[in-house]
């Protein structure tokens, strides 16, 4: 997969035009979990489709998250857990948001195998994807993009 996607992107770079962005993204896969095919299709898509992505990578603490959201004025947070067992991590990044003061300016995106419409509701999230074209939507959904 990781050999495919550095074909893949140098390719839709290539292919794309010049475009204002749609949003700012920081997205990685939350702490304790190591999983990243998934988070990095959705990185690929959402950058393909013109949102500025901040790509954090692999077991990132919420903490970190939130402070690069800060950072770079993101629209969104996107939080992938593979892992059931880190799935209450994605939750500790709205609590953070809150806590930080953000939460009302910044949207929350959860992605990974587990995750489903109930557990978005459950924490408090935003919106979800099942794959990376959902993410997509469900992105510019929050954004109010017209799809």
């Amino acid at each position: 997969m990781k050999s495919a996607m550095d074909v893949l992107e140098p390719e839709i770079a290539r292919r794309g035009t010049e475009q204002a962005s749609l949003g700012v993204i920081v997205l990685g896969t939350i702490e304790g979990d190591i999983h990243d095919i998934g988070k990095n299709l959705v990185s690929t898509m959402l950058s393909a489709y013109g949102f500025e992505v901040y790509d954090l990578g692999v077991d990132v603490p919420a903490k970190q998250m939130v402070e690069k959201a800060r950072e770079v004025n993101a629209d969104i947070v996107a939080v992938s857990a593979l892992l059931t067992t880190t799935m209450m991590q994605q939750k500790k990044v709205i609590d953070v948001l809150i806590e930080e003061g953000m939460r009302d300016n910044v949207k929350v995106l959860v992605g990974g195998a587990p995750v489903d419409a109930s557990w978005v509701q459950e924490i408090g999230a935003d919106g979800y994807g099942d794959d990376a074209i959902q993410a997509v939507e469900a992105a510019k959904k929050l954004l109010s993009i017209n799809a």
